[in-house]
């Protein structure tokens, strides 16, 4: 991948899967796989902005000592930023960021009510990429994300303080031909609910890998 090329726009597509580790107070556990896939647009100058949005859905079933649940997670994100390429050299560059994304959790629970859950996020963070052949290069994120706005519910809707999200992924990216790119994405993510009346401490840990289906213009 040609990683500081002149302005670049690519949409994507990208089949991912979870491993979901969630831990409920001191004694509570559920883990499990968690497939879906994500879509996306993003925007690149040489020395110039960025922008990236994107859609993501999970979905999967929790198992442990809190029940067997069917989950679903909904998250869309957008980011804008300023590349750096131009100070770098021609083999690599270096994008921070800032953005809004929206993060729904939620999970059937035994008898006839669902808990729903959602909250805002504000990531923060940089990507840096480097370009080792014609057609390889590496890239790397590291994010974290305050998180805001947090609500829950099982029969009305309360408040859910959450922590910091945080993720880090290293991919190796594949261009076999101009327009188009092929992805291999391990990564790594979390974050929590703050204990808050009746709602208990969760605490989401994920290891999951994505591959990513690319076209530029």
């Amino acid at each position: 991948s040609d990683v500081c090329s002149s302005d670049l726009s690519s949409v994507y597509i990208a089949p991912v899967w979870n491993y979901v580790d969630s831990n409920w107070g001191n004694d509570t556990k559920q883990t499990g796989s968690l497939w879906g896939g994500i879509a996306g647009y993003s925007y690149k100058q040489e020395g110039g902005w960025y922008f990236l949005g994107e859609f993501s859905y999970m979905a999967g079933i929790l198992k442990g000592s809190a029940g067997d649940d069917p989950t679903q997670e909904y998250v869309t994100e957008a980011r804008g930023g300023y590349n750096l390429s131009a100070s770098l050299g021609s083999k690599c560059s270096i994008t921070p960021f800032l953005g809004l994304g929206s993060y729904i959790f939620n999970q059937s629970i035994a008898g006839p009510k669902d808990f729903n859950s959602y909250f805002w996020y504000a990531p923060i963070g940089l990507t840096f990429a480097y370009e080792i052949s014609r057609d390889w290069s590496l890239e790397f994120l590291a994010l974290g994300a305050p998180t805001f706005g947090g609500r829950w519910r099982i029969a009305s809707w309360k408040d859910a303080p959450t922590s910091a999200l945080w993720k880090g992924e290293v991919s190796a990216v594949y261009t076999p031909f101009p327009a188009f790119e092929v992805t291999i994405t391990p990564f790594v993510k979390g974050w929590a609910y703050k204990a808050s009346g009746d709602l208990i401490e969760q605490r989401n840990t994920y290891f999951g890998l994505k591959m990513l289906f690319g076209y530029s213009f």
